[in-house]
């Protein structure tokens, strides 16, 4: 399912392509906070911690719902 960023809550599973291309990771949101005209989305994969600044109005695919 894809939703906008605006509309992730914490506990949903995202799956973004980070650091590399083709390279797919699945994050875990721990929190969306409102930046100026971007979002950030605090979130987790294993030991990896990491905040993705994303425009609000970007979709993004949720694989796993809280």
């Amino acid at each position: 399912m894809k939703v906008k960023v605006k509309e992730l809550v914490p506990g949903q599973v995202i799956r973004v392509e980070y650091g590399d291309y083709e390279n797919w990771v699945n994050f875990q949101v721990d929190a969306v906070k409102p930046a100026g005209r971007y979002i950030n989305v605090d979130c987790h994969a294993g030991g990896v911690h990491t905040t993705l600044a994303m425009e609000p109005e970007e979709m993004v695919e949720v694989r796993e719902n809280a």
